[in-house]
């Protein structure tokens, strides 16, 4: 935006006819302001697979102008990357993906919180917290097969053993093995 301003300057002696009018322009430079990146909480199945997108992408809004190109990174300390063991962040879409290294188990680690930065094509940035929550699903409990040994007396109908189950089944949510 151009300003134009009309200035007048006198003499000390303040005798009108010892000054000048001149006309300043005025000239305000715009300066890159940076990017602003909501926050988000992002679910995933822990039975999603190699691939999956996660439903919604990040988005972030710049006072710049609508048109302003932007790209996300996933911040591991202060190196800008674009992938941790279990997501990989498109930096063009800012859409989520589950990586082939991923491991995802509601029982290990219900939730996970990545540093997230965007950045503008004029080197403005801003860095936010996205959290994924892992959702649990219900998977089949396994046995963890011992040998029973049982005496040729024994009684019918009395128990003579245990069999245990692993921990893993959500529908228990034991702290350790249980006994059937």
């Amino acid at each position: 935006k151009t300003y134009e301003l009309t200035v007048r300057v006198y003499d000390v002696s303040g005798d009108e006819d010892l000054s000048v009018t001149g006309t300043i322009t005025v000239e305000l430079l715009n300066v890159n302001e940076p990017p602003f990146l909501n926050e988000i909480v992002l679910t995933v199945l822990e039975s999603d697979t190699i691939g999956t997108n996660l439903k919604k992408s990040l988005t972030a809004t710049d006072i710049d102008g609508p048109d302003t190109t932007f790209n996300f990174f996933i911040m591991d300390g202060d190196k800008e990357g674009h992938s941790t063991n279990e997501f990989f962040l498109d930096p063009a879409t800012g859409v989520f993906t589950v990586t082939a290294t991923a491991k995802l188990d509601f029982e290990k680690t219900e939730s996970y919180s990545i540093k997230v930065r965007v950045r503008d094509e004029h080197d403005g940035y801003s860095d936010t917290t996205v959290t994924i929550n892992v959702i649990d699903v219900n998977e089949a409990p396994s046995i963890h097969v011992d040998t029973i040994y049982v005496s040729e007396d024994q009684v019918i109908k009395e128990p003579f053993g245990t069999v245990k189950t692993d921990k893993d089944d959500p529908d228990t949510k034991n702290a350790d093995f249980r006994n059937n």
